[in-house]
């Protein structure tokens, strides 16, 4: 009766092994993720024309994708079926939660730097306004084709225009199809 109760013993403590080391390598692959956005450098969405859109379009694209990751997973290793449902749960949330928020920065990375051509016209700012505790963002408010946008700026560079003022802006079309709106340099 000992030797069955040392076996399940010994058991649990292996399986709580595994189950932290599966999640420390998530928790890793979920950092590194995070790390791979700000290494190729966090596109803006404030400055892509229909930003929400673009945001909502590849998230879910992201969520489907994860979806077949972890399918892909569950099939590959049926082992994973077995193991605690917290530690099963863990790594499938992080999968869910990294790859819905790293699609769309990817696929705004490449909509961004793979840009075609681009046409300016000057615009109207029809505000300005800015946001952030530690570190601010600075932004103003156009009107393009009816619709107010929101477009991200540096400091000094917000800080050269007034509202009502014209500035000039450029429109390239994304290589995903989304406009990427861009300042001049022949703005100030």
């Amino acid at each position: 009766m000992n030797k069955v109760n040392l076996k399940k013993s010994k058991s649990k403590e292996y399986q709580s092994a595994k189950i932290k080391r599966y999640w420390m390598i998530d928790v890793f692959a979920f950092l590194i993720c995070f790390a791979a956005m700000f290494g190729i450098g966090v596109v803006s969405f404030d400055n892509i024309l229909q930003g929400t859109k673009f945001f909502i379009l590849f998230a879910l694209a992201g969520l489907i994708i994860s979806m077949i990751l972890v399918w892909l997973l569950f099939a590959i290793l049926p082992n994973l079926k077995n193991y605690e449902r917290t530690s099963k749960y863990i790594s499938t949330s992080l999968i869910f939660i990294g790859l819905t928020l790293l699609v769309p920065e990817i696929a705004a990375f490449i909509n961004d730097r793979f840009s075609l051509t681009a046409e300016c016209s000057d615009y109207k700012i029809q505000r300005k306004s800015l946001g952030g505790n530690r570190s601010k963002t600075y932004w103003i408010y156009v009107n393009i084709n009816g619709q107010e946008e929101r477009i991200e700026l540096y400091k000094t560079k917000w800080e050269q225009y007034n509202e009502n003022e014209p500035i000039t802006l450029c429109m390239a079309v994304g290589f995903l199809g989304f406009e990427v709106i861009r300042i001049s340099n022949n703005s100030r």
